[in-house]
């Protein structure tokens, strides 16, 4: 389901989520090509000259207007398209990535409140590093809970501009919330884990996914902050990897990499996402069942 952008809109029917999480209704991943170049922006370059004047550093106007990029807008808006019309109001729409757009003169969350119908509640989940999505989510199955909304438009974006991230990408999903619920343990953001205790956490988290009881269709999407062989409890499922350099995006792609195999495969029935940023300490889970995803 990662594809090169642009891409033809295909809706993705998928899960619900266990309890109080949202349900995850249809779901596009995107990659992107170079970009394209800039035409000069006068108010653009000014901002650039003055956030570069105290330190003595020359701002480069040929370089900034020469080097192709994709916005995050772009990218939001064409991860938008590939997931096709959205045919009920949405109630909130949330947009993650590891650090803002490096260049502030379009923003995805105001993009996201006017093309969305609905007017929903729009902001974006940053500096959060790898944890952005895992934070979304939570902000999203909690706004569910307290203020009775149902729909909501994740959009999680890696854009190359920034050093740690080697590819441009995108992905879109569109999920239903469920108010009222009690907060439910597959979705949790865990402070201050040791590395040694990754695994003893994760089995004590989620107990009936991590023990010799577990399904044989278990899959775990390992983030980059995760080594397999050291991080997971032993258990029975599959493991699949993240693209390196892919921060927020990563272990969604692999996800519906793997979602994507040929009709009448045997999948998986649940997926957990997993991802420790290891300069905090922070542990993040996501629990999927697929088996709703399977049957249609």
């Amino acid at each position: 389901m990662d594809r090169t952008a642009p891409a033809v809109p295909r809706d993705s029917a998928a899960p619900g989520l266990p309890a109080a999480l949202p349900g995850l209704l249809r779901a596009e991943s995107l990659t992107f090509g170079p970009g394209s170049h800039r035409e000069p922006r006068p108010e653009v370059e000014r901002y650039f000259r003055d956030l570069a004047g105290p330190y003595d550093t020359a701002f480069r106007g040929e370089a900034f207007t020469g080097a192709p990029r994709n916005s995050s807008t772009e990218m939001a808006a064409a991860a938008l398209d590939a997931l096709g019309p959205l045919d009920a109001p949405v109630d909130l729409a949330l947009v993650a990535y590891a650090a803002p757009d490096w260049e502030h003169a379009s923003l995805v969350a105001p993009y996201l409140n006017h093309r969305i119908p609905g007017e929903p509640l729009s902001f974006a989940v940053s500096d959060q590093g790898v944890l952005a999505p895992f934070t979304a989510l939570r902000v999203a199955a909690e706004y569910a809970r307290r203020s009775a909304l149902h729909r909501v438009v994740l959009l999680v974006i890696d854009q190359r501009t920034q050093p740690f991230v080697r590819r441009d990408a995108a992905v879109a999903l569109l999920l239903e919330c469920h108010d009222g619920a009690a907060p439910a343990p597959g979705l949790g953001v865990v402070p201050g884990v040791a590395p040694g205790d990754i695994a003893a956490t994760l089995a004590d988290r989620l107990p009936d996914l991590f023990t010799g009881t577990a399904p044989e269709r278990t899959l775990v999407v390992a983030g980059s902050g995760i080594d397999p062989a050291r991080d997971l409890p032993a258990f029975p499922g599959a493991v699949t990897r993240t693209e390196p350099g892919r921060p927020c995006t990563g272990g969604w792609a692999a996800l519906l990499d793997v979602l994507a195999e040929p009709e009448g495969s045997v999948g998986p029935e649940t997926a957990v996402l997993v991802e420790y940023d290891r300069a905090l300490g922070d542990l993040a889970h996501c629990t999927l069942d697929l088996r709703e995803l399977r049957s249609r």
